[in-house]
């Protein structure tokens, strides 16, 4: 794998992870003592970090930009959320999990056309 596009592909995959709500549910099914929900939270924590150096080297301008408005999103999300997120089927009857689909769908739109299939 080229390591310069390692972290492309860990942030596409989190924000294909948090549009769909079948990859959610398959993910659940996989590993049915993790709270998905939470995890939805924590991987995105885990792959967006827009203050290290490789973040600014493996992106755009205008990928950082989209990023960085889809990061807003979750934090925002995050504080409205309780600390300790009910489980996946229940939080996604939730205006908070729906928005959460909404905008990372919205995010890989806009990064469609600058990211073509790695």
């Amino acid at each position: 794998m080229n390591d310069d596009k390692y972290l492309r592909e860990r942030v596409r995959e989190v924000l294909t992870l948090l549009s769909s709500p079948q990859l959610q549910r398959a993910y659940q099914a996989r590993a049915p003592d993790v709270n998905v929900a939470e995890e939805l939270f924590n991987q995105w924590d885990d792959w967006y970090r827009p203050e290290s150096a490789e973040h600014g080297s493996q992106f755009s301008a205008d990928e950082i930009r989209v990023l960085g408005e889809f990061g807003d999103v979750i934090d925002a999300i995050a504080d409205e959320t309780p600390q300790v997120l009910p489980p996946l089927e229940e939080f996604m009857q939730t205006d908070a999990w729906k928005r959460l689909c909404a905008e990372a769908q919205k995010a890989l739109g806009a990064l469609a056309i600058q990211w073509p299939s790695i």
